[in-house]
């Protein structure tokens, strides 16, 4: 089966990730528009990472479920070997590597600015954030088998987040609201358990 990955990812690249990847660096050109990518201060420098990168992220892990959810396509997948939660975790894999790309070469952009950023919280924070997100869309998913909520319930965090200042460590402004390095980790933890929530205890009904 191991033989069987690689054939199986380059196919559903080309038929079902390409396309995402290709809107989400088209919507990342927005940050040198919509944000400094010259910050003077490390709170300055997390606004992207830590209100525009999560946006992108519900939109990248969110579209992992969505082939899937007509019968012909469950049932041609349940036909075969591998099952769909590996193909889910196949995607989600790239997903993170993916934004995880972006998010370092945002960092990466920092570097030539003069002024004296953290960037070690700041690369650490923004490399979270799409596992947080992403594990909690997965979880939504995993819970309701409603590939809405895989959207939703990330989303209505992210305007929590934003809207409602007391939700300690786990609130996604963690830079911004000067939570540091407690924020980052209890996010990074509360990101793998979600994870594992949402990708074992299987039926035979895949990922439901």
């Amino acid at each position: 089966m191991l033989l069987n990955w690689p054939k199986l990812f380059t196919l559903d690249f080309r038929t079902n990730i390409l396309k995402t990847n290709v809107l989400i660096l088209t919507l990342c050109l927005l940050i040198p528009i919509l944000f400094s990518t010259t910050p003077t201060t490390t709170v300055q420098a997390a606004i992207p990472g830590e209100l525009f990168m999560p946006l992108i992220s519900i939109f990248a892990f969110g579209n992992i479920f969505l082939p899937e959810q007509t019968a012909d396509m469950t049932a041609v997948i349940n036909s075969k070997p591998i099952q769909l939660k590996t193909i889910y975790a196949l995607r989600f894999g790239w997903s993170l590597l993916f934004l995880s790309i972006i998010n370092s070469l945002l960092i990466l952009i920092y570097l030539l600015s003069t002024a004296n950023l953290n960037l070690g919280l700041l690369w650490a924070d923004f490399l979270v954030k799409p596992l947080f997100i992403g594990s909690l869309a997965a979880l939504s998913y995993r819970l309701c088998h409603f590939p809405a909520l895989a959207y939703l319930i990330p989303t209505a965090f992210l305007a929590l987040c934003i809207g409602y200042p007391h939700l300690g460590v786990f609130n996604l402004l963690t830079i911004m609201n000067h939570q540091g390095w407690l924020g980052i980790i209890s996010q990074l933890i509360a990101g793998i358990l979600f994870l594992i929530i949402s990708f074992t205890k299987f039926k035979k009904q895949p990922f439901a």
